[in-house]
């Protein structure tokens, strides 16, 4: 987990693995959300549902102020775009890409849909 976020709830129950922070990205353009390891499209119910909200601090008075986990994503962990780029990290910094071409954008990000292939030895001699 990020050293900057504190999920309020952090008991996590035996059952599937659960979701994380590190598992989504905010897409801003529909202001839904990318499940990293599918790369499918969630909206922010989904994520509020599944994600405790976030502790960010204390008012004066001692009061623990907490927020959502789509807001949270969308501030710490936005992307501007989603595209196919083969060869290129998952995420890819300080770009945008218009027509085929890439446009260096200090600041944005675009989300790569592209997963490598996994190779499984065959054993064969």
């Amino acid at each position: 987990m990020s050293p900057h976020l504190h999920a309020v709830d952090s008991h996590v129950e035996e059952g599937p693995v659960p979701v994380s922070y590190e598992d989504l990205f905010a897409y801003m353009p529909m202001h839904n959300y990318i499940f990293a390891p599918s790369r499918e499209v969630w909206p922010a119910a989904s994520v509020n549902a599944r994600l405790p909200p976030v502790l960010i601090g204390h008012s004066p008075l001692g009061k623990e102020i907490r927020r959502r986990a789509s807001d949270w994503l969308d501030r710490h962990r936005p992307v501007e775009q989603m595209t196919w780029a083969p060869g290129e990290p998952m995420v890819i910094e300080d770009r945008l890409v218009s027509e085929g071409g890439w446009i260096v954008r200090e600041g944005c990000r675009v989300f790569n849909l592209y997963r490598p292939p996994t190779i499984v030895p065959s054993g064969a001699a």
